[in-house]
């Protein structure tokens, strides 16, 4: 048995500065080494993007799979493969864990599949801006109420050419915290400031459009794949956001 994982730790070389070579260790999750060949595997630098930023990404998901490891073996999730499968014991350990903590929790009731058929029976015309710099809030919302254009006021607070631009969205095509408020909003209104991320989004809503629905029949099986798929990607990032804080990783780059 693996160390418990409230015990382990993980401690990060880094891989900013490292010159390749077999062996060479570039992070310590538990029992685990990651050295600079199995990292190497895994890295695939793109032109354009920010080396470093990458090279963390990278890092990042090869300890979250030992952390699920070391979770899946303190949890007695050691899958037994037969002598030719050995060598993929880790990862077929790994895929039990998933299944059990993740997969199988997502099971979507009907009542919520029916819920998300329904909406589709509005779409909305919209404009949206993103607000980096929290401090402009004021003066943009001091704008709209004197009632300036909206895809001014979006480039001249926020630079954003393409902020403003009037287009029509139906349920499930924003991003859920956005979206919740875009559909309870009426033609005309403006939505309060909405947070995500490090980002700040104002919605005008323009139109309520109704639409003829898809026949529930035909749309079931797909609307139950997509909230399913949604629930599961959440379940995921929350497991693994809860795995890291445990281990409490230390960068020292």
């Amino acid at each position: 048995m693996r160390h418990n994982i409230l015990c382990i730790g993980v401690f990060i070389v880094g891989v900013w500065g490292y010159s390749y070579g077999e062996g060479k260790s570039v992070a310590q999750v538990g029992d685990y080494t990651i050295d600079v060949a199995e990292f190497s595997k895994q890295y695939n630098p793109r032109k354009g993007a920010d080396v470093d930023s990458l090279k963390k990404a990278t890092l990042d998901k090869l300890i979250e799979e030992k952390l699920m490891l070391i979770d899946a073996y303190d949890k007695g999730y050691l899958e037994k493969v037969e002598p030719e499968l050995e060598k993929f014991k880790n990862r077929l350990t790994v895929g039990k864990l998933y299944e059990r903590a993740v997969v199988s929790k997502t099971k979507v009731s009907s009542w919520k599949v029916r819920e998300w058929w329904w909406k589709l029976g509005t779409e909305i015309k919209i404009s949206q801006m993103i607000v980096k710099d929290k401090s402009k809030l004021k003066a943009i919302y001091k704008d709209l109420r004197k009632g300036k254009d909206f895809g001014e006021v979006a480039l001249e607070h926020t630079g954003c050419t393409g902020c403003g631009k009037i287009r029509q969205v139906k349920w499930g095509e924003l991003n859920p915290g956005l979206e919740r408020v875009a559909f309870s909003l009426r033609p005309g209104d403006i939505s309060h400031p909405i947070r995500s991320g490090n980002s700040w989004y104002i919605v005008k809503v323009y139109e309520r459009i109704k639409i003829n629905k898809p026949d529930f029949a035909t749309e079931k099986e797909k609307i139950e794949s997509r909230l399913r798929g949604k629930k599961q990607a959440k379940l995921s990032s929350g497991y693994l956001e809860h795995l890291r804080k445990i281990a409490h990783p230390r960068y020292n780059v």
